[in-house]
């Protein structure tokens, strides 16, 4: 449990080591956020993560597991129908593009998609592309998609 004046967020961050995931705690906090936020708000689907150097696995399963949710998280594809949540980590732009261009059809409406390190790659054009009319916000070089 959270000690006083914690949150879950907090609790989930301070359980794990950053150390090996290859994102800072600043990045991985907006990312666990934006996971809250689905989990709070019900968003129908489950949730996906595709990486090639960061894992947040761990604190995805800590985060669902605190909820009691029954959402299921994916690695790898096949990918589920609907997806609420999609994290992109140090994914190649080809692979990026080809893996949005099949997850995209199967977010639920307000789904998000956050991808790590948003700003340093070649995402920005793409990502503007294929969203329909999704909103885009970028935190500490996290982009952040919420579908439409």
């Amino acid at each position: 449990m959270p000690t006083s004046g914690e949150t879950l967020i907090d609790e989930v961050l301070r359980a794990h080591s950053m150390g090996t995931t290859g994102i800072s705690v600043t990045q991985a906090r907006v990312v666990l956020e934006e996971l809250k936020n689905v989990l709070d708000t019900g968003i129908a689907g489950d949730i996906v993560e595709i990486n090639n150097n960061t894992s947040m696995t761990p604190l995805f399963q800590s985060m669902l597991s605190a909820y009691g949710s029954t959402k299921k998280l994916c690695t790898h594809s096949p990918y589920p129908v609907p997806i609420a949540f999609v994290f992109f980590s140090d994914t190649a732009h080809e692979s990026f593009a080809e893996s949005l261009t099949n997850i995209y059809p199967r977010l639920s409406s307000n789904a998000r998609i956050c991808i790590h390190n948003y700003e340093k790659k070649a995402y920005k054009e793409f990502f503007h592309n294929i969203v329909e009319n999704g909103m885009i916000i970028t935190r500490c070089c996290v982009g952040m998609m919420i579908k439409a």
